[in-house]
């Protein structure tokens, strides 16, 4: 088969790979003997080894388009120079942005430290070093900050809507109020995507008396520290809605065939736990209707630190407890960022109250 004319990046999936790389995956994976030595792959979090996975699967299936992943290939010779150069400027070429490409290099790096432990990669670490300090976001995130008011605002009339529009179908008024509850939470607690997709009765979320909790371990956080947090007491009622409501009535319309619900917080329209990525697009597609710009789960944290500089700035180093940060210089990074939002903010409602006052006064004299 000859191969596409166009590269088109995929991840090729690890039954796909060649044998040498597979053994080599699963064995830098696995708990070190009492008598080897130590494995830095065996001690990634479950989302780490993902990542790089599914990064590692997108050069294997580059180099299969190239015609250059023959099965009994040696380890040690995966990665050239040269083939990492080709492989920056096929990415580039197709319209990859810088920061995307960097991820790529650096789960390559990472990957390849695992697969051939023996061998000198540190030539790509500073390749994917480099990369990343000329990396810059291709959208600029700051007008796309809301503040946490609106994105309230935006929860509670959806959920609103869901129970009194006549028109909705029970399927859309489902997924409406779940939709609204859904970014309300994230406006009061801002968690990352993957706690928040994680979220499950009983565990992680507790609803008991009237009283709502979220609580992980610092094994299933980030910042590797705990999060016990209550939920605002407005939020019960809403909670209460959606678990003996229209939760039950999604689970009860699952498809036959669906599985994986169990405990699951957010109910997909098939009936399904909801993915990161399902919970990710929702947002986006919500926000981008309601503000014109589309805002992803993380910059519900944003907005959040912003909020706080604009209305409590003496509490504003209580970040760290919103955003869970485990060191104070990521908190630092986002409060000083906030406050040049704020006065950015401010500046510009000058310079409009000014131009106002000035065309009213023209318009006086006239």
């Amino acid at each position: 088969m000859s191969r596409p004319e166009t590269y088109r990046p995929h991840c090729l999936k690890p039954e796909d790979w060649p044998r040498k790389c597979l053994c080599a995956w699963e064995g830098a994976l696995s708990a070190p003997g009492l008598f080897d030595e130590s494995k830095p792959a065996a001690r990634w979090r479950p989302a780490t080894v993902e990542k790089i996975r599914k990064g590692f699967g997108v050069y294997l299936h580059w180099l299969l388009w190239r015609g250059q992943l023959p099965a009994n290939i040696d380890l040690a010779a995966l990665v050239t120079l040269e083939r990492a150069r080709d492989f920056q400027e096929a990415l580039t070429a197709i319209g990859r942005a810088p920061l995307t490409i960097y991820n790529r290099l650096q789960e390559l790096h990472f990957a390849m430290r695992a697969l051939a432990p023996n061998h000198d990669w540190s030539w790509l670490g500073q390749a994917a070093k480099r990369m990343r300090r000329c990396a810059k976001p291709v959208r600029q995130k700051l007008p796309r900050l809301q503040p946490v008011e609106q994105l309230k605002r935006l929860g509670l009339g959806l959920m609103t809507e869901a129970i009194s529009d006549p028109s909705l179908t029970n399927y859309k008024r489902a997924l409406m109020y779940r939709d609204g509850l859904m970014i309300t939470l994230l406006a009061h607690r801002p968690l990352r995507l993957k706690n928040f997709a994680a979220l499950t009765i009983g565990k992680s979320l507790i609803l008991d008396g009237g009283v709502g909790s979220i609580s992980f371990s610092r094994e299933e956080m980030k910042s590797k520290r705990p999060l016990e947090t209550l939920l605002p007491d407005e939020l019960a009622g809403a909670l209460l809605t959606y678990l003996t409501g229209y939760r039950s009535w999604l689970v009860s319309h699952a498809h036959a065939d669906s599985a994986g619900v169990s405990d699951a917080m957010w109910i997909s329209n098939e009936g399904r736990g909801m993915t990161e990525d399902s919970i990710y697009k929702m947002i986006k597609r919500r926000t981008r209707e309601a503000f014109g710009v589309d805002l992803s789960p993380h910059l519900f944290r944003d907005c959040a630190v912003t909020t706080v500089v604009r209305d409590a700035p003496a509490s504003a180093r209580l970040t760290r407890d919103i955003l869970g940060h485990a060191t104070i210089d990521m908190t630092n990074k986002h409060y000083n960022q906030a406050l040049m939002i704020e006065s950015s903010r401010r500046h510009t409602a000058l310079i409009e109250s000014l131009l106002s006052d000035d065309a009213e006064g023209r318009t006086k004299e006239a």
